[in-house]
């Protein structure tokens, strides 16, 4: 399948058998992601917001929704689980499977990569379409042009390096207000 430079919109499924609560699906989801655009390791998975990631070339990285039921997705298909394997549909796990929406922007040249699906091993993730704990259910690319910036990215990090500080700063000065209670003398 193909991964298109711009905006991609993927439809995920998460198979349901290990009790998985949706809060925890988004960060799941955009680890699959990674996986998925062989990235491997070497891109760390970096957040950028709530349900934001910046994953190498794939950045920014949303997840749009969790959900158990199937949303539509419009744009050029790309890949589709019906038709895009010879000789399987792969198939997640479970009874009432989660259906999660990623969007990414892409920002290298069209890039060929093996149809998405992964299950989970004891030595971790491995690549599986039948039977996984997830897999691709359809990609497009879409036709919504909202060009990102890394000027957001860059925000982001500021408010959040900020954020840090601040609170850094805040367990700091409780902490010297404990000590310097605890020299008091009685």
């Amino acid at each position: 399948m193909l991964v298109m430079p711009g905006p991609n919109l993927w439809r995920l499924i998460r198979s349901d058998l290990d009790g998985i609560a949706a809060d925890d699906i988004p960060r799941r989801a955009a680890n699959f992601v990674r996986l998925s655009l062989d990235t491997g390791w070497a891109h760390e998975l970096v957040s950028t917001g709530d349900n934001e990631w910046r994953i190498g070339s794939a950045r920014p990285l949303r997840v749009l929704s969790v959900s158990r039921q199937r949303e539509s997705i419009e744009g050029t298909i790309l890949a589709d689980r019906q038709t895009s394997v010879p000789d399987t549909i792969p198939s997640v796990r479970g009874r009432e499977p989660w259906f999660v929406i990623v969007k990414f922007w892409w920002r290298e040249p069209a890039q060929e990569i093996r149809f998405p699906g992964l299950a989970q091993g004891l030595l971790g993730p491995y690549y599986e379409l039948n039977g996984a704990q997830w897999v691709l259910d359809r990609a497009v690319q879409s036709h919504v042009d909202e060009r990102p910036s890394d000027e957001s990215w860059s925000s982001a990090m500021g408010e959040t390096v900020q954020n840090v500080a601040v609170g850094g700063l805040s367990g700091l000065a409780v902490i010297a207000l404990l000590y310097l209670l605890s020299q008091r003398k009685h």
